[in-house]
Order: C-alpha cells, then sequence, then structure tokens
C-alpha cells in the first residue's frame, strides 16, 4: 500500500521533527505537519499548521484527505509525569 498524503501531528517535537525531516526525503510523499506553535521547526521545508488538538472540526478538516496519520502528541512534559501519573494517562 503506497500512502501518498501523510500528516504528522506533533511534527515540532523530537520524533515528530526527525520523522517530518525523513519523510521529506522520499518522492511521491506529501507531508502536512501540525503543531501547537506558530511556526514549524522544519524551515519552511514542509506544509506546516498551527493545530488545536482539541478542536474536533478543525482536525476532521486538516485530516480529510490524509492517507496516514502519525500521531505523536504529548500533553504533558515527560519529568512531570512522575509527579502526577493519574493526570498523564487522562491527559494523553
Amino acid at each position: 500500500m503506497t500512502f501518498q498524503n501523510v500528516a504528522i501531528i506533533g511534527a515540532n517535537g523530537f520524533i515528530g521533527s526527525h520523522l517530518t525531516k525523513q519523510l521529506l526525503t522520499i518522492p511521491g510523499i506529501n507531508v502536512a505537519s501540525f503543531g501547537k506553535s506558530k511556526h514549524s521547526i522544519q524551515n519552511g521545508n514542509a506544509n506546516y499548521t498551527q493545530i488545536d488538538i482539541e478542536n474536533k472540526e478543525e482536525l476532521r478538516s486538516c485530516l480529510s484527505q490524509m492517507d496516514l496519520v502519525y500521531y505523536l502528541v504529548s500533553g504533558s512534559i515527560p519529568v512531570s509525569t512522575w509527579d502526577a501519573p493519574k493526570a498523564e494517562i487522562e491527559k494523553n
């Protein structure tokens, strides 16, 4: 199966930024990257959109044409998970 339109939600994170960089090197793949920041860290190499992942309509609209979606979002900072593990599970 070939995926032409690939979305990466959480594209500015560690994994998301590296995945975006690699996918951009593959001919025939259109990469759409999403994150909570105003700007992408990819320096304009990927189609980037700031998104609120809690807005279901916005998500539906942005992802409707995608063949594959990588969801790499975390709602917390790893260090804080030890202090409130229940909140970590509920948020993510």
